[in-house]
Parts: C-alpha cells; structure tokens; sequence
C-alpha cells in the first residue's frame, strides 16, 4: 500500500510539525532544568553569604562583650554616628 499527502488523517498535525513540536517541548524541558539549576546554586550562594556574615557578626558580638570597644572593634555605624555628633 503506498501513503500519500492526501491520505493522511487531516484531524492529525504533519508528521514535521509533530516532530517539531517534540523538538521544542525537549528544549524547553532543558531549558526549566537549566533554570532550576541556576536558581539552586544562586540560592546556595545567598545561603553561604548569610551565614558568612552571621559568624561574622557573632564573632563581633562575642569580641565586643569581652572587650571594651576600640576603634577597630565598633561598627562603622557608631563611629558615623560619633563624627556626626562630633561637628
């Protein structure tokens, strides 16, 4: 039996449209992966900074409970504050 254009079921898209259609859902489903990845190690990247500067400030705290406050030790905040008072 040999198959011609005309005999194809009109009700379904051609076979290249088909195939086409596959092709781009494929990409896509590569693309949201990609994404998710992305967005994962964008996140494990804030997560880690968070944590960096938490240590950073409980370092600062415990520091500034047992010692009195130096100029190296006190916030740049307070120093602003002081100059400002200051003038």
């Amino acid at each position: 039996m040999h198959w011609s254009a005309d005999d194809s079921n009109p009700s379904e898209p051609p076979l290249s449209s088909q195939i086409e259609r596959t092709q781009l859902r494929v990409r896509i489903a590569v693309l949201e992966h990609a994404l998710r990845k992305s967005e994962n190690r964008r996140q494990a990247v804030i997560d880690q900074y968070e944590r960096l500067l938490a240590d950073r400030d409980d370092a600062d705290e415990r520091q500034s409970l047992s010692e009195p406050p130096t100029p190296r030790s006190r916030s740049f905040l307070t120093r602003l504050i002081d100059r400002i008072r200051s003038l």
